[in-house]
This record gives C-alpha cells, sequence and structure tokens, in this order.
C-alpha cells in the first residue's frame, strides 16, 4: 500500500512540476514529458513483478498503437491560435479526434491477450 501511495505522490509531483515549467519555458516542459520515462519505469514495475515479458511485451505494443492513436489531441491545440480558437473549443476538439481514434482502435483491432 505504501508503495502505491509513494508512486501516486511521485506521479502528481512530476505533473504539477512539468505545469509548472510549462508557463515559463514550453520547450523544456514539452522535451520533459516527451522522454518516456513513465512508460520505462511501468515496463520494469510489470517485469520486476515477476509477470515475465510475455505481459511485458503485450503491453508494449499496445502502449505503441494507443500512444500514436492519442497524438490527436495536439492537433487542434498546436493550430489553435492561427485558427483563432481560444483553449476550450481547441482542447475539446482535441479530445474528441483522440477519443475517436482510440475507440475505433478498441473496437476493430483484435485483442492481445
Amino acid at each position: 500500500m505504501f508503495m502505491l501511495i509513494l508512486r501516486g505522490l511521485i506521479a502528481g509531483f512530476i505533473i504539477i512540476g512539468v505545469s509548472e515549467i510549462a508557463g515559463k519555458f514550453p520547450r523544456l516542459s514539452a522535451l520533459i514529458l516527451t522522454v518516456p520515462a513513465l512508460p520505462a519505469a511501468i515496463l520494469l514495475l510489470t517485469y520486476w513483478k515477476g509477470y515475465g515479458v510475455g505481459p511485458v511485451s503485450t503491453l508494449s505494443r499496445e502502449m505503441l498503437f494507443l500512444i500514436a492513436l492519442g497524438l490527436p489531441i495536439f492537433v487542434p491545440l498546436a493550430f489553435a491560435h492561427k485558427l483563432q480558437l481560444s483553449f476550450w473549443p481547441a482542447f475539446l476538439a482535441g479530445i474528441v479526434l483522440s477519443s475517436i481514434c482510440i475507440t475505433t482502435y478498441v473496437c476493430l483491432a483484435p485483442r492481445n491477450t
């Protein structure tokens, strides 16, 4: 239970830290976010818990597709200024685009069990 709380606190501090950095240094916060530290940590913890390489391989494959399918969230936000969109409409459009991509994948792709 202690480790669960500790991991939650660490994740919370990372989120708060990156959001604070983003206000003054957007490129640095983007760099911190794109370093695959969290997925690497999840893969290591999954392996160390004794699940073996099979579940880690399946998790890696699913993450590969789902991370790519989640990227459309950035498209409306990246062009919001040029399209004269405020934050909320661009943010919601990005969520809708990503949700459509991910839902389509989850419904149509074969299950990896």
